[in-house]
């Protein structure tokens, strides 16, 4: 019964990320928000990816906690300061301990951001972030701010990206877009006159753009 009882406490705590657990120290943070102004990332997870804002450092990355077949995050990084930090994060096998199902991970709002993210299961939240370029490539949704000035983003896959109602958005492939928007030679342009967003729908991929 006391065995029971202590391996019950111990999956309860790895499931809410108790630091002192070994699953916890599987979670990465990265350096102070100020190491680079312009940040280029890459993600290739071949599960659950979750990415937004938070403070405190450059990025965050944190375990889901229900289990799975997916190994823990290894940042790779080179450069910073004047010049451009580039960050690749990947897997790699962390034991049965740290085992998962998901990544989710945290950017600072300050640089500017150069994105590649690829998943079968995306959640993106770009509104509080300065985001000059974004790939994304697998399935999932995405929502799009106002803070980058000629944001260019490439969509792979099936994915559904959420717009400022007032951006002047242009769409170069196939996509379902909302109504009133112009046709144009390759895709279509809406009718907003804010931020400029250039949207590249790649052969075969299966775009949503939604206004907000």
């Amino acid at each position: 019964m006391l065995l029971i009882t202590v391996l019950g406490a111990a999956v309860s705590l790895h499931l809410l990320g108790w630091s002192r657990l070994p699953s916890a120290a599987a979670d990465l943070t990265g350096p102070g928000p100020d190491a680079a102004s312009i940040v280029s990332l890459k993600v290739d997870l071949p599960g659950r990816l979750v990415l937004g804002s938070g403070e405190g450092a450059l990025y965050t990355i944190k375990l889901d906690r229900e289990g799975g077949r997916l190994g823990v995050p290894e940042a790779l990084e080179r450069g910073g300061g004047e010049e451009t930090m580039f960050i690749e994060v990947r897997q790699r096998d962390g034991g049965r301990w740290f085992r998962t199902n998901g990544w989710t991970i945290r950017l600072a709002p300050q640089p500017t951001w150069e994105l590649s993210l690829a998943s079968p299961d995306l959640t993106v939240d770009l509104r509080s972030l300065d985001v000059r370029s974004a790939e994304f490539s697998g399935s999932g949704s995405v929502l799009l701010g106002s803070r980058g000035e000629g944001m260019i983003v490439v969509v792979s896959g099936s994915v559904v990206v959420e717009v400022p109602a007032d951006a002047l958005v242009e769409v170069k492939g196939a996509a379902t877009v909302p109504g009133g928007w112009e046709t144009t030679s390759d895709g279509y342009r809406s009718t907003g006159q804010g931020t400029a967003i250039e949207i590249s729908v790649t052969d075969g991929s299966r775009a949503v753009i939604k206004q907000r």
